[in-house]
């Protein structure tokens, strides 16, 4: 649909999407993936993040993120305001058909956000991560790579 981001058009057209786990080591290549590149551009080329196969669905997951969410798409709508009018967001519903977690994110037999480092999205330019809140300015589209290639 027009004006939906790659990621959006790509599940409606799989019916596949996967949800990696960011950790704190990922916080600057996952907001590189943020980039407002044109349609048809890989942000994972651009941020320099190499791919591998997933389990049971055909995007891949991020190669070496200790653990990823395997989806398949249940719906998708398009966000409104009270007045019914577009928000100008699209959100995704997805059910999990597989799960991937690296060994290293195991401790006594469970998955340990001790050794994970989660790192979560509060809006804007604000950030959460295991050593407190933290910024990252969105990249701006300038043709090449982060990594300046």
């Amino acid at each position: 649909s027009e004006g939906e981001k790659d990621s959006v058009t790509n599940i409606r057209a799989t019916g596949e999407f996967v949800a990696n786990y960011v950790s704190a080591d990922m916080a600057r290549l996952m907001n590189a993936t943020s980039v407002d590149a044109p349609s048809g551009v890989s942000e994972f080329d651009y941020a320099g993040l190499e791919t591998e196969k997933s389990m049971l669905v055909a995007p891949p997951r991020v190669a070496g993120i200790l653990a990823a969410l395997e989806c398949r798409m249940t719906q998708i709508f398009r966000l409104t305001d009270l007045d019914g009018k577009p928000a100008g967001a699209t959100m995704v519903v997805g059910q999990v058909v597989g799960v991937y977690i690296d060994e290293r994110a195991i401790r006594n037999g469970r998955f340990d956000p001790r050794i994970t480092r989660p790192v979560t999205r509060m809006g804007y330019r604000d950030f959460g991560g295991p050593d407190g809140y933290f910024e990252m300015i969105r990249p701006v589209w300038g043709g090449q790579s982060s990594t300046g290639t």
